[in-house]
């Protein structure tokens, strides 16, 4: 599913790319929806938008996260600042490398001159003024505005990253103190609820970016806990018929796009694209025939690669965008964009996040066996 999402992400900001998206999304964020026989109305306020609905597929990736770190922490126990140290740099280095490739990226779009066709969103990705300390900040991953300028994707890293050294906690609590953690949740969207911005991409200061954090704890805590009872779960989803398997799959997508079709309140929003996430999570595990194509092969490649796509897309995406309009209509240089930047992923994958990777796992080795061994001889 890592790889539908992250292929999801790619679309959006290629929609984005076209002339008069960005305006219809961004040109005021109180717009109320517009419904309008044009393709651009139909392709956001219906169904269609699935395809490109970018937040809500970073949605499914932060209930992803807390379901695939939950396998992960349960299936290898270790001491709590291995973990934290391999987590960190697993999502750091990598970043670290794409903010450098973003870098470059923006400054070899000044050789282009003038490109053309292209949204005005797209070109304020590509051409962001840059210097040595501007990068430094933005590798602080402090999540504030005008912080996350040359790869703006990495907002959600941010908080992934703060929620991944929270992660044991959760799952202590999900499996342990179940009503605990519920009412952590409901403490943690109270801010949205009352009004504060915390549903923005980014804050103004520290405190607002750690409360934005807190938004997505219930995110990961549903991951978690759908990791913790995913047999009992994927077994009563499996005995379903064929008529309720389709009207929980639409229920998921009206959740996701609750925000196209149905409402602008942001809490809920918020809350409706987290149960949608969490609803297609239990399905694709639950439903055999749609497990079984999850694990072809090409969605196992993309899921291989979705961290180092979704890092590098954008400025790449960006760049190549800018090139091409030079020379090729439009949808043409979408489509070419589109084959870059997961050529790039790929190439990114093998240079950069799989090296990190292994370094990653070879951390304390040792310390984490002995961990485990300790863990398991333990009396309960």
């Amino acid at each position: 599913m890592r790889g539908i999402a992250s292929l999801v992400v790619v679309a959006n900001h290629a929609v984005l790319s076209i002339p008069g998206f960005d305006d219809l999304i961004w040109a005021d964020p109180h717009a109320k929806r517009t419904f309008a026989f044009d393709w651009q109305h139909a392709l956001t306020y219906s169904p269609l938008h699935i395809f490109w609905a970018g937040h809500e597929a970073v949605t499914v990736f932060f209930v992803l996260s807390g379901f695939v770190l939950t396998m992960s922490i349960l299936g290898r126990p270790e001491k709590y600042v291995f973990y934290a140290i391999r987590r960190f740099a697993r999502i750091w280095l990598p970043f670290c490398a794409s903010i450098l490739l973003a870098a470059l990226a923006s400054a070899a779009a000044l050789q282009i001159a003038h490109p053309q066709g292209l949204s005005a969103w797209i070109l304020s990705v590509l051409y962001v003024p840059h210097d040595v300390s501007q990068i430094f900040v933005q590798l602080l991953m402090g999540g504030l505005i005008g912080q996350m300028s040359l790869n703006p994707v990495m907002w959600s890293l941010v908080h992934e990253l703060r929620i991944s050294f929270l992660m044991p906690v959760i799952i202590f609590l999900a499996n342990r103190h179940p009503y605990i953690l519920l009412a952590v949740c409901c403490a943690c969207l109270v801010p949205g609820l009352a009004g504060a911005n915390v549903y923005s991409l980014t804050a103004y200061s520290l405190q607002g970016s750690f409360a934005q954090t807190a938004n997505y704890i219930p995110l990961f805590a549903m991951g978690s806990l759908l990791a913790l009872h995913h047999k009992a779960i994927g077994d009563r989803i499996g005995r379903l018929g064929q008529a309720p398997t389709i009207i929980l799959f639409a229920t998921s997508v009206l959740l996701l796009l609750c925000k196209w079709l149905f409402t602008d309140n942001a809490f809920l929003i918020h809350v409706a694209n987290a149960l949608g996430a969490s609803l297609v999570i239990a399905l694709a595990f639950g439903v055999l025939r749609v497990r079984s194509k999850l694990e072809h092969s090409a969605f196992l490649w993309f899921g291989k690669i979705s961290y180092s796509l979704y890092l590098t897309h954008l400025p790449l995406m960006a760049l190549t965008l800018a090139a091409f309009s030079i020379f090729l209509p439009l949808p043409i240089g979408i489509a070419a964009a589109i084959v870059v930047v997961i050529a790039a992923a790929n190439l990114f994958h093998v240079l950069v996040e799989r090296p990190v990777h292994v370094f990653a796992s070879r951390l304390f080795r040792s310390n984490s066996r002995q961990a485990a061994g300790a863990l398991q001889s333990s009396p309960r």
